[in-house]
Order: structure tokens, then C-alpha cells, then sequence
């Protein structure tokens, strides 16, 4: 309702910054009675996501970007009732914006008129019969090669592609592919220059850190603390408050973020004591902050990183960070006796918890988080049952000129069973041969009752697409549509890159015809 109003009603800057303490209120958690402490500036949590704020709306921007779209769709809809009303009352020739705004006119078209900017700078026309555009118009579309990026002369204008069906005259936005103006484009242009200001906490991988399968309340202590805005005594006394500066797990100094979180020697007996902590304390940074993005960075080729998964890894050390400062806080508001020994108990369960399953009593936490509703049964069901693990490869035999596919099972002795083999030209596109081959095998395997699959491939791109439900456009994709409407008959299905299988098992079809052959034994 109150976004309806601000489609045409204009907040003056009282009001907007009066909104934008309310929400910063909420956010940080205070009310009415007492104020909490705002760790982090109201401009910082505005900024998006991928330049390390929250994505949240400024209201005095956002505001003006929908005052901007009421305005551009009475410029770009000329036939519906609003434009032609609008027309009829301030349409003007004497302007290039094609619109007045007098001084009687209603607050509500001033409000909107006040916008125009944001549209005007950044639309262009689509010439089609050319009838509806005068010559003195200040959105004629500008030639690519043209160095100033202005129509100056009478050969720029003829440059300008026009349409050979004689179609409408057509006003565009020049800012995104879909031509039209949105909200939130508006609200880009209005805050780009505050959004390119130098950000000392930015790094290119805050993309991958939300997409990190933890929950929610984890990623946003995360996200503190990448900015070093937690709060914590080093925080607090910057801020005024008169607390006492030191001994929370016992120790004599000053807690700072680096220091609770690492330097603490319960810090140090945590991590040492945590599972999967290998070589985590021999690296020294400067900063928690210069750690994940450390971890995070695209073409990081550290050898200690290489070992495992970058978010893996980064699970863990987000789950010890975190079962670090919930301790600390047991410690400091329940006066709890915390040992690090229950430390690293709380961090592994933890781990367990959010990772491989849940326990009954995070059931109602995890199913509560819409990004946890099918990953936790996912992994619950992994950690309960025992996959079958199913192998695909493939190669070519240069002497029949075929590609040579099959799948198959290893044994508990180690033996090859087949599941199923094909032979198919070569010339036939790879992914389609693949493709093919992973739905008649889930087909023999659907027939035969395995319910919990694992495929293991050497084709990390198809694994992933497959993994994702990712629509294949191209002449496949009826294949594709047929392995995601099957694998909904399986409790557990996952498809795995890895970097070699062995290829003896397709020694069989050595010489074989094109075709499909079954191998039924052991299934």
C-alpha cells in the first residue's frame, strides 16, 4: 500500500530520512524503548549486494524511480487513458520534453514532472515512419561511430536504421536489452556515482558468498563480519558505550574481532580442535575480511584451498566463527561456563546441522528458511541411504569412426558390472550422446527399483546443468526434458564431475554395430 502512494506522491527529504530510520531501526533490532547500536552506515547496507551492502532501497531514490516510471509510461504508452489525459491538459510544443508544468497545475503532476530527468537522459527514439518526431527533438537515436554521441549534422540523422514495414515511431530506453524503463534501472542511474565510491570492505566474490548454503541468520554474521561490525567490545567502545573491554573467555586483552575470532587461545583450541581444520593455522592474515576473500577469489591457486571445495571450505570456517561468537555470548549474557571443548562440540553439530541433515530439534528452524525446504531433505536422505553409484564414460574408436558410451556399477569385490552400452557415430554431437545414454540408463535402473542414484561423469558443464534443472535450448533438449521428468521418480539423484574413469569396462563393445546393448546381470 505505502509503495502505491509513492508512485505519485513525492517525499520530501524529512520524510524520506524519517523512513529510512525506521527501517534501520528494525534492521538493527531497536525499538521504542532503547536505541541499538547501528554497527554499520545506513549508505553501506544500501549499496548492492555484489558491492557488499544488502541490496536495500534508499526511500528517497526509490521514490524518484517511481515517480520516473509513472512518467515514462505516459511518454511511451501514448493510447492509454493516463497519457491521453495528461496530453490533452500539458502538452506542449515548446519544449522538448513535450510537457509544461505550470504553476497551477496539481501537486501530483508536479511530483511526477519532477522526475523527468531520470527518463530523459537516457531514452532514444525508434524511427518508423518518422511522423511523431520533430526535428528539434533531443532524443534522436546517435550513431555508433558517431565521437561526440550527438546527432550534429544531416548525415548523422541518415545513419539512423528506420523500419521498411513503416511502423510506429517508437520511444526506447537505452539502458538495459528489454528497451523499457524499470524501477530499479531508474534507481541504478540515480545512485551509480555513490554506488563506484572506492569501498575498502569490497571484493568481487560477494556473488558466490550469498549463494553459500548456510542459513540465513549464518550468512548475515558472515556478512558482519567481513565488515568488522560486530558487536563487540573493540565496536562498542568506538561507539561510547562504557563496558568493560576484556576477559570474555578469560583473557587479559582487548577484544578485538581478530582476537575473539582467532587469537583467543580459545580461539586457537577450537580450531585445532575442529574437524576438516588442515593448515587453516599456518596461513596469516592481515584480517578475517582478507581470509574469505582470499578463499573466495576466482583463480585462486593455493594448494591448501585446491585440496577441498572453496565453499566447503568456507563453510567450516563460517560454522567456527560462528559457534566462537555464540559462545562468547552464552558466556557474556547467560553466564554459561564454556569450555573449548564444548566449543568445538557446538561447531561440528552445527555443521552436521546445516550440512549433511538435520536434527530434530532444528527441523522447525531449517523448514522455516524457504532456501533450506529441499536441500535439507536432500541431505538428510544422502546421510540416511547409501547411493547407487553409477559410472558413464565414453570414447572414441578412431578405426570405426563411432563414439563408444556405457555405464556401469563396481561391485563390492571391485568388478565391472554394465548397465548399459552404446555405440552411436561420432559425428553425433557429444552432450546428445550422453544425454541419451543417462536416460536409457535411468531407465533400466527406474525398472530395476534403485531409488537413490548417484551418476558420476567426466563432464563437469553437464553435470551441472543437469544438477540445476537448466533448459537446454538447442536440438537435445527434448532428451534433457526426459532425464528431469524421470529423476522425479527417484528419492535421490545427483550428478558428480570428476576427472577420470576408467574406460576398460567398454572393451566389450569393441567392433560392435551401432545401437543400444543391455547388460541386465547384477541389476
Amino acid at each position: 500500500m505505502s509503495l502505491y502512494h509513492l508512485n505519485y506522491y513525492k517525499l520530501t527529504k524529512a520524510e524520506a530520512m524519517k523512513c529510512d530510520i525506521v527501517l534501520a531501526h528494525f534492521f538493527w533490532g531497536s525499538d521504542r524503548q532503547r536505541s541499538k547500536p547501528h554497527m554499520l552506515n545506513w549508505e553501506a547496507i544500501c549499496k548492492p549486494m555484489n558491492l557488499g551492502g544488502l541490496g536495500v532501497k534508499s526511500f528517497s531514490e526509490f521514490n524518484q524511480a517511481l515517480l520516473a516510471k509513472q512518467f515514462w509510461r505516459i511518454i511511451s504508452h501514448p493510447n492509454t487513458l493516463l497519457s491521453l489525459i495528461m496530453k490533452a491538459k500539458y502538452a506542449t510544443s515548446g519544449s522538448s520534453v513535450g510537457f509544461k508544468c505550470p504553476q497551477t497545475t496539481s501537486k501530483q503532476w508536479k511530483d511526477i514532472f519532477s522526475a523527468k530527468d531520470v527518463v530523459l537522459n537516457h531514452i532514444k527514439w525508434q524511427v518508423g515512419t518518422g511522423h511523431n518526431i520533430p526535428l528539434n527533438n533531443a532524443h534522436w537515436p546517435t550513431p555508433t561511430n558517431n565521437a561526440d554521441n550527438q546527432v550534429n549534422r544531416v548525415s548523422d540523422i541518415l545513419k539512423t536504421p528506420i523500419s521498411i514495414n513503416q511502423g510506429e515511431d517508437k520511444l526506447y530506453w537505452n539502458e538495459n536489452n528489454d528497451a523499457a524503463n524499470k524501477v530499479k534501472d531508474g534507481y541504478n542511474k540515480l545512485t551509480e556515482s555513490r554506488q563506484s565510491i572506492p569501498n575498502q570492505n569490497h571484493f568481487k566474490a560477494w556473488k558466490d558468498y550469498w549463494k553459500i548454503n548456510l542459513p540465513n541468520k549464518v550468512l548475515m554474521f558472515g556478512w558482519k563480519l567481513c565488515h568488522n561490525r560486530l558487536s563487540i567490545v573493540e565496536n562498542l567502545l568506538k561507539r561510547n558505550y562504557n563496558i568493560e573491554g576484556s576477559r570474555i573467555f578469560g583473557c587479559d586483552l582487548m577484544e578485538t574481532q581478530n582476537h575473539l575470532l582467532m587469537d583467543c587461545p580459545a580461539a586457537n583450541a577450537a580450531w585445532f580442535g575442529c574437524t576438516y581444520s588442515i593448515r587453516i593455522e599456518s596461513v596469516q592474515f592481515g584480517s578475517i575480511q582478507e581470509w574469505i576473500q582470499h578463499i573466495l577469489q576466482p583463480n585462486n591457486r593455493s594448494i591448501w584451498i585446491n585440496e577441498f571445495d572453496k565453499k566447503e571450505l568456507l563453510i567450516h570456517i563460517l560454522v567456527t566463527y560462528w559457534s566462537l561468537y555464540k559462545s562468547r555470548n552464552e558466556i557474556l549474557f547467560q553466564h554459561k561456563d564454556i569450555l573449548p571443548n564444548h566449543i568445538i562440540s557446538l561447531c561440528n553439530e552445527m555443521q552436521m546441522v546445516w550440512k549433511l541433515g538435520v536434527s530434530d530439534e532444528e527441523v522447525r528452524d531449517m523448514v522455516s528458511n524457504r532456501k533450506f525446504r529441499n536441500e535439507y531433505a536432500q541431505a538428510r536422505d544422502r546421510q540416511h541411504t547409501s547411493p547407487f553409484s553409477v559410472y558413464v564414460v565414453y570414447q572414441n574408436d578412431k578405426r570405426g569412426k563411432n563414439r563408444i558410451w556405457g555405464s556401469y556399477y563396481t561391485t563390492a569385490t571391485g568388478h565391472w558390472v554394465p548397465i548399459v552400452g552404446m555405440v552411436s557415430p561420432s559425428k553425433e554431437h557429444l552432450q546428445g550422446t550422453v544425454l541419451k545414454g543417462i536416460r536409457e540408463t535411468l531407465q533400466m535402473l527406474r525398472n530395476y527399483q534403485h531409488h537413490d542414484v548417484m551418476i558420476y561423469m567426466e563432464n563437469k558443464h553437464l553435470a551441472t546443468k543437469l544438477n540445476g534443472h537448466i533448459d537446454f535450448s538447442n536440438y537435445w533438449g527434448t532428451v534433457a526434458r526426459d532425464i528431469d521428468t524421470m529423476r522425479l521418480d527417484f528419492t535421490y539423484f545427483e550428478c558428480i564431475s570428476i576427472d577420470y574413469i576408467d574406460k576398460a569396462p567398454l572393451n566389450y563393445l569393441r567392433g560392435a554395430q551401432a545401437g543400444i546393448y543391455y547388460n541386465l546381470h547384477g541389476l
